[in-house]
């Protein structure tokens, strides 16, 4: 439900990394505190996108305002929370441009998706000022959602089977009650964020926090399943140049960069957990290798990044 994102302070984002090495974008999709959709994409690929959720009261309408550069676009469309079906806004956003709908007062979820290379911004916000009535209302019901614990479902939408998995921003308890793990950045790191990332009907959830470190952005993954061999869960899809062995903490690592990016994957055997440290910029494999170290701890806890 959209009250219960907005009352954990939810980022509901997606990343899309362009397929090929030397290539990379970017589309975030944040919903603010005050009930507006914040998009944001640098370079992202086609058909990559996410959901955003708003609120009408009585009196307000849907504003969306853009800052699309050149040929960039973005397709939203507006469904009405419980209706997943009919699509009451379907709108392909281009340029520098304001827009208007009148909708009914209610929950609204929208479907942002985006055209090839597409770069700039989205903003979509309820317009106008709410009755009083509409306002206690609101208060009210974000209040009784604010009690309730645990990760909303997402929307049952047809077409999030074509995007890539959703990522959901959590606080260091909720990734803990939802994971079964907390992931850690190094005691320097900055822009430290935690996400939950839904997988197969949100099972075999996986944790993930980024973080910047020593110059470098990074993300740090791990998913319990019981396997043997560590496998690919980064989400970059680019040809490397170089795989070689390495090690984390006594366990064997394999290593894959190229020119742009680079990952490292583990796997502590005894609780079944599979680990990826993905570098966003270029790193050798001893940069990898190090971090990965750094961060890693064991279930049981028993290292401290520093």
């Amino acid at each position: 439900m959209r009250q219960k994102l907005k009352a954990l302070g939810v980022l509901l984002l997606l990343a899309a990394l362009l397929v090929g090495c030397g290539q990379k974008g970017e589309m975030t999709i944040d919903n603010t505190e005050d009930g507006q959709v914040k998009v944001t994409a640098q370079k992202a690929g086609e058909g990559s996108g996410g959901v955003g959720y708003f609120t009408l009261a009585e009196g307000q309408t849907l504003a969306v305002e853009s800052n699309l550069e050149g040929d960039s676009s973005i397709q939203i469309k507006v469904r009405a929370e419980g209706d997943d079906q009919t699509a009451l806004v379907d709108e392909t956003i281009t340029g520098v441009n304001t827009y208007s709908y009148d909708l009914e007062p209610g929950d609204y979820n929208v479907l942002i998706t985006s055209g090839k290379n597409t770069t700039g911004t989205l903003l979509i916000y309820p317009e106008g000022e709410a009755s009083a009535e509409s306002a206690q209302a609101t208060d009210t019901a974000d209040a009784a959602d604010a009690s309730a614990s645990g990760i909303p479902p997402l929307p049952n939408i047809p077409e999030l089977a074509g995007l890539s998995n959703p990522v959901v921003k959590v606080t260091e308890q909720e990734q803990l009650d939802t994971v079964g793990m907390v992931l850690n950045a190094p005691e320097k790191a900055t822009n430290v964020e935690r996400t939950v990332i839904f997988i197969e009907d949100n099972e075999n959830l996986i944790a993930a926090v980024s973080f910047e470190y020593d110059g470098h952005k990074y993300e740090y993954r791990a998913q319990m399943t019981g396997e043997l061999e560590t496998y690919d869960m980064s989400g970059l899809h680019y040809k490397w140049t170089s795989e070689e062995a390495g090690e984390v903490n006594g366990r064997e690592a394999k290593i894959y960069t190229c020119d742009e990016v680079g990952y490292i994957s583990w796997m502590d055997v005894v609780p079944g957990v599979n680990y990826n440290l993905s570098c966003l910029d270029p790193v050798d494999g001893e940069t990898l290798e190090q971090v990965a170290n750094l961060v890693f701890e064991e279930l049981q806890g028993d290292s401290d990044a520093s």
